[in-house]
């Protein structure tokens, strides 16, 4: 019911990171080798460090940036089961399932747009579903509205206790 756009490019630039870090880990016991010769102690670590920061930071922050991207989404009507795929660190598929009575709308946020089984933040662009009705399933319209307004002063005195 849904296809990610941005699957094959987040697929790309992660598996591009964790190539160039793994070839950077190979090639430190040859950089440390040829350093170790001219320079001090000092600064050997310090450009060590350094090294280490970026090809470890590059493929987590990666990660941190992508890990609720939803690639897929498919839907099951017989049981009302929802399954979301994500790419994890290490580019493997990780699947999400559940129903749509477990999905909740969060404030708004650059990198979330649904939390589901109330601990699970997915990012999913309502422009790519393919299937309209499972799409309406999904961010519970088919529900109804209340349409109450209450009584104003009492809600701004919950607010001020």
């Amino acid at each position: 019911i849904y296809v990610g756009t941005l699957t094959k490019s987040v697929k790309l630039v992660k598996g591009f990171s964790l190539t160039t870090s793994i070839l950077a880990v190979a090639l430190v016991p040859v950089l440390y080798k040829n350093f170790q010769l001219d320079t001090s102690g000092g600064v050997m670590a310090a450009v060590a460090m350094g090294m280490n920061f970026f090809i470890f930071l590059t493929p987590v922050m990666l990660h941190f940036l992508t890990k609720r991207y939803v690639t897929s989404m498919y839907y099951n009507p017989n049981n009302n089961i929802f399954t979301a795929t994500t790419i994890n660190l290490f580019l493997q598929t990780k699947t999400h399932k559940f129903s749509s009575s477990s999905i909740s709308i969060p404030k708004p946020s650059p990198f979330t747009s649904v939390i589901v089984n109330k601990k699970t933040p997915l990012l999913v662009d309502p422009t790519l579903f393919v299937d309209k009705d499972a799409m309406m399933l999904f961010y519970k319209c088919d529900e109804s509205v209340d349409f109450e307004m209450g009584n104003m002063s009492e809600d701004v005195e919950k607010k001020n206790k």
